[in-house]
């Protein structure tokens, strides 16, 4: 893994001198109709769709494409978007619940809600719909409508599936949540818990419930509370018998969290602020990754954080930090063990990973121009016309100290471009002379 990113922080030339988290933008300037990213989810098919106050968007990575109430959508305010089994793709709107027909128009798909604000959308562990608005919880069995009425102030906190087709509804004026069970007779039967070990009062702030990313235990979940002068963190265990969630720890968050989110099985509280590292154990936070306020965020299959602010439109932060270790363009690298060469028109750069950090050296030489690895762990360099001789680590920092005296071994006037090596043989890449294997003796 520490190769791996080695490799692209030598491969991308970039302005920093630190380790730093990488953005990328997408804006109204890239296409996107609003900067105010309600939602984010990506698809099967990789496209990444943010929901705006002003349609739907589906963005390849290069262009952006809306939808809107002209191609469906039955309110442009889009809150969600979900994917279940049979390959249908929905969307949450202030005007309802609409599905994405075969063409890529939108109809809209009747539910509880009607023409009302849908708040939060997903799917249960069985790929079910889940939806839930202002005092309703509703989910979608085999084309029909299990629900139940909730509370008037519960409106877009998470639905979760707790097992056994049973959810837990959360964000309360108060230190509670409801376990729903479905029914019989077609509905939900709705149990208040008490949460033991928390104390909060009631009507101030609320508290939101949400997966523990970080523990193996599906009973185990993280609360917030969100109050203006007591932000904290809450781990706890459901305890489904007793109908209870059981503090097993709390923490104060200081500049509070606003909202959770998990990316790499590390937790980050966002909000008004931004997006920032949040220690759920301790309520320590780490330097913001984004400032902004944020509204939404998504863990896409590449591993990056992405983040719908409400303002400056979506931006991904990527899941590693790159150190800049050579500001020396490279077109080659070659790794062994823990040590790097990287070469390119107008230097080299040897970086050492045995250490704590990686130590870097870069020499401007303009001969050398690539490099390989050898089967048995040495460099091979190369230059414009010239194959050098197989060389130790030590004996290719002597020839660039030597000014460039590398010993050669085979020449091609038509510009050697790169080569490979294995146990019987030596493949030598030439811009003039295509490509040519070498049969060793």
């Amino acid at each position: 893994m520490r190769l791996a990113v080695l490799v692209f922080a030598l491969v991308t030339v970039v302005s920093a001198t630190r380790a730093q988290p990488v953005s990328e933008r997408v804006t109204r300037a890239d296409g996107v109709p609003s900067d105010y990213v309600l939602a984010l989810h990506q698809d099967r098919w990789g496209f990444v769709w943010m929901g705006t106050d002003a349609g739907a968007v589906r963005w390849d990575g290069t262009r952006a494409r809306t939808f809107s109430t002209d191609d469906g959508l039955p309110h442009p305010y889009v809150t969600g978007f979900a994917e279940t089994p049979d390959g249908a793709f929905w969307a949450a709107t202030n005007g309802g619940l609409a599905r994405q027909r075969p063409d890529g128009d939108w109809e809209v798909v009747d539910s509880p809600f009607g023409r009302t604000p849908v708040g939060y959308l997903t799917t249960d562990t069985e790929g079910r719909l889940v939806i839930s608005g202002r005092a309703t919880v509703a989910r979608r069995e085999d084309g029909l409508w299990r629900s139940v009425r909730t509370a008037p102030r519960h409106s877009s906190a998470p639905v979760l599936d707790v097992g056994g087709g049973r959810l837990l509804v959360s964000s309360f004026r108060e230190a509670t949540a409801l376990l729903l069970t479905p029914e019989a007779s077609g509905g939900f039967r709705a149990q208040r818990l008490t949460v033991e070990g928390l104390a909060m009062e009631p009507g101030r702030g609320s508290f939101a419930i949400y997966p523990d990313a970080a523990s193996d235990d599906p009973s185990r979940f993280v609360g917030l509370v969100d109050a203006s002068d007591d932000d904290r963190v809450v781990r706890f265990r459901l305890d489904v018998r007793r109908q209870r969630l059981v503090v097993t720890g709390t923490a104060r968050v200081p500049g509070g969290a606003g909202d959770l989110a998990w990316h790499d099985g590390a937790a980050h509280g966002a909000g008004s602020a931004g997006i920032r590292p949040l220690n759920v154990r301790t309520g320590e936070t780490g330097p913001y990754l984004l400032r902004a306020h944020v509204r939404s965020t998504l863990t896409d299959r590449e591993g990056g954080l992405w983040v719908g602010t409400f303002g400056e439109g979506a931006a991904r932060i990527m899941s590693t930090h790159l150190t800049v270790l050579s500001e020396i363009p490279s077109r080659r690298i070659a790794l062994v063990g823990d040590e790097a060469w990287a070469f390119g028109g107008a230097g080299a750069t040897h970086v050492d990973l045995s250490g704590a950090e990686p130590l870097a050296e870069s020499w401007e030489r303009s001969g050398p121009r690539s490099v390989v690895a050898m089967p048995d762990g040495r460099f091979r360099v190369s230059g414009q016309a010239y194959l050098f001789a197989p060389l130790d680590t030590p004996g290719v920092i002597r020839s660039l100290r030597g000014q460039n005296v590398f010993p050669g071994t085979a020449e091609d006037g038509n510009w050697v471009s790169g080569s490979a090596e294995t146990a019987d043989s030596l493949w030598l890449g030439s811009y003039g002379s295509g490509v040519r294997r070498f049969l060793k003796a």
